[in-house]
């Protein structure tokens, strides 16, 4: 979409757009909607704060992102992103984070954290293999909140880390690191489940092909998908300290299959 524009947002109206549009993306209800003071203090550059940033096609904001200070010297914490529904699996969220970057190195940004759905593979392909990110811990229950994106599901989380000076980052926003076939490592690496967790350098962890789909479908083996991986990442990230980068995904005998790969550090 050539169309789509990127900027930092600062006014009161689109600040409060922001506020709807975490509505339409997540189905957040007020309550858990970032209020207009929030997001006006996060936009003030003196002092130098967060950032608030809005896609737009033309006019009309289509998709936001939210980045928070931290306590830790040149860390950004990236609260939000997202897209309407019309405008994800576009790209943007990649062209987002490049626009970012320039925001990002005025501001002597050099690394950013967030958390994200592990189960939802859109996202974890974004962020590990075109963004770069490491996954450093698993978050159980980490946010309580009512909307109907997470309805019925436990609210767990990955934390990840993207160090913006290393030269795999720099690989992966470019495109030229790319991560391994699906059909290489299938038969290769073991792939761990409740009641196997090899003690292997590597191993793969899998989620759904599609999560909101599953959870449309069938709400109780998404569940069930939740409680088992939650085993296996509590396990491997927060126990044994494996570290994830990258998320593995193809067609398998017709169906899409996707894979974590965690590494022993």
């Amino acid at each position: 979409m050539a169309s789509i524009t990127f900027r930092s947002i600062t006014t009161e109206k689109e600040l409060q757009t922001c506020i709807e549009l975490q509505a339409k993306i997540w189905g957040l209800s007020p309550d858990g909607c970032d209020s207009l003071i929030t997001l006006k203090v996060l936009s003030m550059e003196s002092p130098p704060m967060g950032l608030v940033m809005g896609a737009f096609d033309g006019d009309r904001m289509v998709g936001l992102a939210i980045y928070l200070p931290t306590r830790s010297a040149g860390c950004l914490y990236w609260h939000m992103l997202g897209m309407l529904p019309e405008y994800r699996d576009a790209g943007i969220g990649l062209d987002f984070h490049r626009q970012a970057l320039q925001w990002y190195r005025s501001h002597d940004v050099v690394k950013l954290v967030w958390t994200y759905e592990p189960l939802e593979g859109r996202n974890a392909h974004l962020y590990l293999n075109r963004f770069g990110a490491c996954v450093v811990a698993y978050k159980s229950d980490c946010f309580v909140v009512e909307d109907q994106m997470n309805s019925g599901m436990p609210v767990d989380r990955f934390l990840v880390e993207q160090d913006l000076l290393l030269p795999r980052t720099q690989a992966c926003l470019d495109g030229s690191h790319k991560a391994p076939e699906l059909s290489t490592v299938l038969g290769l690496l073991p792939v761990a489940r409740n009641g196997y967790m090899p003690d292997a350098d590597q191993v793969l962890v899998q989620i759904p092909a599609d999560l909101q789909a599953l959870k449309q479908s069938d709400r109780n083996a998404a569940i069930a998908m939740r409680q088992e991986t939650r085993l296996l990442f509590s396990e491997y990230i927060n126990q044994r300290g494996y570290r994830c980068r990258t998320l593995i995904r193809g067609q398998l005998q017709g169906q899409r299959q996707n894979y974590y790969l965690l590494e022993r550090e």
